[in-house]
């Protein structure tokens, strides 16, 4: 690793005068791999003394940050007398130029490195995510932030606001957008009025057959390829029966937001909900609805593919799942030949015979950095550091699983790295494929976590279990009998 001076003397000398987003982004690229040299650092009271000092000097100055820019290099390339004091300037630089810089000013951009920091070093700035969640939550069971297992975390050390995202080499590209105006609007709304916000959590269509095709002839090191094909005749009538029975409860219930899990909603049913948001839910409860996931092809492509639709039915936005799923050899020789046969494999296993997603959809919404990451996204490796990264603070997360621990565990490290609330439901179909007992079907149902202490929900936990839908109230359920 360069030293600090010679990352600070590329960052003036390669960028000439750095913009102020080019100057945040280098002093970010100098501090974070030093997280841990930091962490040490700021815990000692003469640190932080240069660390008060460095600031009180910048905020002495004209109150425009712009007019720090000569007094920043001054300050930074000036030769102190170790590595340490040199660091803790630049950590304190960037403090500040954090604090004051303005959604309004620059909202989502992406500036360039200069050469030094490497080929094509991309940096994306996030602005702070909106948290009404977080904002609810008691001080007495308020979650201290800490690294957890996703290592030292620099805008929690640094009580950064700002998130600043490294874009080059990453197989998955974060995808910022704001959400529909109009929906944004009616959440807005009734966040203002109620103060609160009601998600809905449902796994219909356990009863039905879901037919699914493996193609043996493509049988490989993983398995048998399958893909879940769509309900037809009567299947798809009663899955309609179901859906009306749910945007019913929704619309009692007064539901802001519903989630359907993994491989639930293929094509004909998506359509049929679309419908039926359009014809019958003119009081937009829900107003916002998470589709589930189908696998989706074209005939020279197929994703897992989650549909989120406005109240209306339109499409606001879509997600394809990044990393498929795989059935290993000896899960599949546990679950017996007939689980197998209706998953169209055999005792070698299997995957999904999907394209994996590129794209991290993050839209920005009342509710909060709102992500849709499906089943393995969320509690796989792959993303857990982008997600914190970019600071997604609400998960709505379609899942099809026999295990819900690890779900558990990543909704714990993404709630006190992110203060996010997390909202997983689980396939109800493949649990009773599984032959689990109504308790364990229950108890894997679904999980909830809010982000503050003692706040976490399993299906087999809520006070008053409802179907078809499980509602969520937050602001209450943040309150109640745990405070």
């Amino acid at each position: 690793m360069t030293t600090v001076h010679e990352a600070v003397e590329a960052l003036f000398r390669d960028a000439g005068e750095p913009r102020r987003l080019v100057l945040h982004a280098g002093l970010e690229r100098i501090c974070r791999p030093r997280a841990p040299r930091l962490h040490n650092l700021v815990r000692e009271p003469d640190w932080q003394q240069v660390v008060a000092g460095f600031q009180a000097e910048l905020l002495r100055l004209d109150p425009d940050p712009a007019a720090w820019l000569p007094h920043l290099e001054a300050g930074l390339r000036r030769r102190p007398q170790d590595e340490n004091r040199r660091l803790l300037r630049c950590a304190a630089a960037l403090q500040a130029l954090d604090a004051t810089l303005e959604p309004e000013e620059f909202g989502q951009a992406t500036v360039e490195l200069p050469a030094f920091f490497g080929a094509g070093a991309k940096t994306l700035f996030l602005p702070p995510p909106e948290a009404p969640i977080e904002g609810w939550v008691p001080e007495k069971l308020k979650i201290d932030r800490g690294a957890g297992e996703l290592g030292l975390h620099l805008p929690s050390l640094l009580d950064l606001r700002w998130r600043l995202v490294h874009l080059e080499g990453r197989p998955v590209t974060p995808r910022p957008q704001p959400l529909d105006a109009a929906v944004a609007e009616v959440l807005a709304r009734r966040l203002e009025e109620t103060g609160d916000l009601r998600v809905a959590l449902a796994s219909p269509f356990a009863g039905l057959e879901q037919p699914v095709d493996g193609d043996p002839g493509r049988c490989g090191r993983d398995g048998t390829p399958y893909r879940f094909r769509g309900l037809r005749g009567k299947e798809r009538q009663a899955a309609r029966g179901e859906l009306e029975a749910i945007l019913g409860a929704c619309a009692e219930q007064r539901v802001d937001v519903l989630c359907l899990p993994e491989l639930t909603v293929d094509g004909g049913v998506l359509s049929d909900l679309a419908r039926m948001l359009a014809i019958e839910n003119a009081s937009e409860h829900p107003a916002l609805v998470v589709a589930g996931s189908r696998h989706a092809g074209d005939g020279t492509c197929c994703r897992n593919r989650c549909t989120v639709l406005d109240g209306r039915g339109e499409v606001l936005f879509t997600h394809d799942k990044i990393v498929p799923f795989k059935i290993t050899r000896a899960a599949a020789e546990a679950m017996g030949s007939d689980v197998c046969a209706k998953l169209g494999i055999d005792e070698r296993g299997g995957y999904e015979d999907v394209d994996a997603g590129t794209e991290l959809p993050l839209v920005d919404a009342p509710l909060g950095r709102l992500a849709t990451p499906i089943c393995l996204d969320f509690c796989g490796t792959e993303l857990r550091d982008l997600m914190a990264e970019c600071g997604v603070n609400l998960l709505l997360v379609p899942a099809m699983t026999a295990r819900m621990d690890p779900f558990r565990q990543r909704a714990r490290e993404l709630g006190s790295l992110s203060r996010a609330a997390s909202f997983v439901v689980n396939s109800a179909w493949l649990l009773r494929l599984l032959g689990q007992s109504e308790e364990a079907r229950r108890r894997r149902l679904l999980h909830v976590y809010l982000p503050a202490r003692g706040r976490a929900w399993d299906g087999d936990q809520q006070d008053e279990p409802t179907e078809p839908v499980h509602v969520f109230t937050m602001s209450v359920r943040l309150f109640r009998d745990k405070t």
